[in-house]
């Protein structure tokens, strides 16, 4: 592990964001974050989306460690986003050894991203592009729930209690038509946040719009 300069600044340093040398041999770093005051920060190394990764985010206070995985596409930038003036600062230690991906996490984040799809298709289909009836909806909305049924019994990683309570939710709830996952969002928020962190975002197929 090497650590080496800070990077600091002042307010925002939107995309592409300020320079932030990386070290030719590097595979990952973690970045010590730290911002002034209290109220909630995000950091982006490089060109998150190009490279299916994920910006990371928190509230500032205490310092947070937040860690990325270097490919040989990593755009040598950090972007962050603070409120106002918010001072802020990243201290990176990259090493040589490869992210640590978690493979059981990566592979339910995938699962749960073709049923968060289906869900938000059917809401989008009913209530914004009248696509298809109430009943259509319905259908729609009873195949998604199966299927998170399904992944939250199997033998799942560390986002199964998340999986469970939104299956639930999704099994018991009166559903308001458009509304499909109503009662879901703190959950939801949790599983986002961990499939973030692993660098396995949640990539949602629109079958609605352009």
């Amino acid at each position: 592990m090497a650590e080496t300069d800070r990077v600091s600044g002042v307010g925002s340093a939107g995309f592409p964001g300020v320079a932030f040398p990386i070290p030719g041999d590097a595979k990952s770093v973690v970045i010590s974050f730290v911002c002034d005051g209290s109220d909630p920060f995000s950091v982006e190394l490089g060109d998150s989306m190009a490279l299916r990764q994920s910006p990371l985010g928190g509230t500032c206070g205490e310092p947070v460690e937040l860690a990325w995985p270097i490919l040989p596409a990593t755009g040598e930038t950090l972007s962050v986003m603070v409120t106002g003036e918010t001072a802020w600062s990243a201290t990176p230690t990259f090493s040589t050894e490869e992210f640590a991906y978690d493979r059981a996490l990566e592979a339910d984040c995938t699962a749960f991203a073709d049923v968060y799809s289906a869900l938000t298709n059917a809401d989008s289909g009913f209530v914004h592009y009248g696509a298809f009836d109430e009943t259509d909806w319905r259908t729609r909305v009873d195949a998604a729930t199966q299927e998170l049924a399904a992944l939250a019994a199997g033998p799942t990683s560390g986002i199964r209690v998340e999986l469970e309570s939104m299956s639930t939710a999704l099994t018991e709830t009166d559903r308001v038509p458009g509304q499909s996952m109503a009662g879901t969002e703190d959950a939801l928020g949790r599983v986002t946040v961990a499939c973030h962190v692993n660098h396995t975002p949640l990539v949602l197929s629109a079958e609605f719009g352009g």
